[in-house]
């Protein structure tokens, strides 16, 4: 699921056998000059680049639980700074996470796909690079899912607006978030 997290959106493959064999045709593919076919396939799951989140993590608090469980982890809640506070409800105050945090505890698939349709459901809309960055968009952010997270490596370098005003970016595990205000939000950063 980290590739989920990660917004990959395609995978390539030389032998498409298994994508075949579920249904899925290839949304293109390329012959290489040794003749070698590749074909380009769209992952199910994907997530958009821009997420929003309701609830937060310290990356202590990430590292308490099993490996196995993280990832699920980073699905469900932003890892942030104890000294950033954003206004958030603490992940680790919830009967998920202490399930993540039972070594034995298995993620099912429904539960995969929920955090997955969430995300899709409260994501960013619209996500266009720009010369020197990236813009983005959402509307109908309610007042409990009120930070966004991007699969952009943090880089101290960037700036960020937020309809219109100057806004912090939150390095959340070396990708950038950024505190939203209730309703519509138009971002634009840059590097």
């Amino acid at each position: 699921s980290c590739k989920i997290l990660l917004s990959c959106r395609y995978f390539l493959t030389t032998n498409p056998t298994c994508e075949a064999a579920a249904g899925k045709t290839p949304t293109g593919q390329y012959t290489h000059s040794d003749g070698t076919v590749i074909y380009c396939f769209e992952y199910d799951n994907f997530l958009p680049k821009g997420l929003t989140y309701d609830y937060y993590l310290t990356s202590a608090e990430l590292e308490k639980l099993p490996e196995s469980n993280r990832s699920f982890a980073l699905l469900c809640a932003a890892v942030i700074d104890d000294n950033d506070s954003p206004d958030l409800e603490k992940f680790s105050a919830t009967e998920l996470y202490k399930k993540l945090s039972q070594p034995d505890f298995q993620v099912s698939d429904e539960e995969l796909s929920a955090a997955i349709s969430a995300h899709k459901s409260f994501g960013f809309s619209n996500f266009t690079y720009t010369d020197n960055g990236f813009t983005a968009s959402i509307d109908n952010v309610s007042h409990d899912r009120n930070i966004a997270y991007f699969s952009v490596p943090y880089d101290n370098g960037w700036t960020a607006m937020v309809n219109c005003q100057a806004t912090e970016i939150i390095n959340s595990s070396g990708m950038m978030a950024i505190p939203l205000t209730e309703g519509s939000n138009e971002g634009v950063f840059n590097g």
